[in-house]
């Protein structure tokens, strides 16, 4: 059974609905919400590798300031270095989805997917992606880029970035896989 883990940190998205929605899908569904000022070694989930990471952060119907998009990126920024990543898929949804580096900063530190939305969206647009995703995902047998592809579309785009980490490479060296070795894995891996 897959492991979902939601961190909630301001969020316009209802975690139970999301909750329901993975669990309706046969996977566990976890919620862990995360104040501002609250300690945040204590409350980080562990991970397991192929456990999925959901974060649910401000969305674009929360009436954004530019300071809690910077708050919720320090926040990201101090969250990331406290948890294993490695082989597990990262779905951010907020508004700060395609801030500049947070792909590379969770792929970095050894997630195997990240996915993010390009443009600010509202709390329906990123649940309705979610709802799609985990509904094809989690009963599609994991094939990430099928669930994605169909979950894609509507209002708000979503950007899903690959590591191509090898197993036996320390944290940190990695580079993103081009669409070719992706298809070169999945032939090789057939």
């Amino acid at each position: 059974m897959r492991n979902v883990h939601i961190l909630v940190f301001d969020s316009g998205v209802d975690a139970s609905l999301l909750r329901s929605i993975i669990e309706n899908a046969g996977a566990s569904a976890t919620i862990t919400r995360l104040e501002k000022g609250s300690a945040l070694s204590e409350r980080v989930p562990r991970l397991s590798p192929d456990d999925i990471l959901v974060i649910l952060g401000p969305s674009d119907d929360q009436d954004p300031v530019h300071s809690d998009q910077l708050e919720f990126v320090s926040f990201l920024q101090a969250l990331i270095p406290l948890i294993s990543l490695r082989n597990v898929l990262v779905m951010n949804l907020s508004s700060a989805g395609d801030e500049p580096g947070l792909a590379h900063m969770f792929l970095a530190r050894g997630a195997q997917y990240y996915i993010g939305p390009l443009v600010p969206c509202d709390s329906n647009t990123l649940l309705r992606y979610a709802r799609e995703f985990f509904s094809l995902y989690l009963t599609m047998g994991g094939d990430v880029w099928q669930a994605h592809k169909q979950a894609n579309r509507g209002d708000c785009n979503f950007a899903l970035y690959p590591s191509s980490l090898p197993e036996s490479a320390p944290s940190g060296q990695f580079h993103v896989a081009t669409p070719e070795e992706m298809r070169s894995r999945k032939k090789t891996s057939s």
